[in-house]
């Protein structure tokens, strides 16, 4: 793989991380452990090398990399959540927000 390639595949991951929302939610994260150290506990499934490097380095954060999830598991997941947080700043309609509400978890997304 050539470095232009390289650079590309690299820019087109931080885009995607930014059209999350993920940056914010790292902020917000530290923001609350400061105030209430130990309160909360941050679930984040499916991670790729740069969420694992941002979240992995946070306190109270467990991620879980693994293949998809079947709907099943998905919703046993969601029912075991307190609350989903989907914090993008570019997404069309997002089904994992509607997912969560039918398993009886409430959902922000912005």
């Amino acid at each position: 793989m050539s470095n232009t390639m390289k650079l590309q595949e690299i820019f087109a991951k931080f885009k995607k991380w930014l059209r999350k929302g993920l940056p914010e939610m790292v902020e917000a994260w530290k923001i609350l452990w400061q105030r209430k150290p130990g309160c909360a506990r941050l679930v984040v499934r499916g991670a790729g090398p740069l969420v694992r490097r941002e979240f992995g380095a946070l306190p109270g954060v467990t991620i879980e990399v693994g293949e998809p999830l079947r709907p099943t598991a998905m919703a046993q997941l969601l029912r075991a959540a307190d609350l989903l947080l989907v914090p993008s700043r570019a997404e069309g309609f997002s089904l994992l927000p509607c997912q969560s509400v039918a398993a009886g978890t409430p959902a922000v997304s912005t």
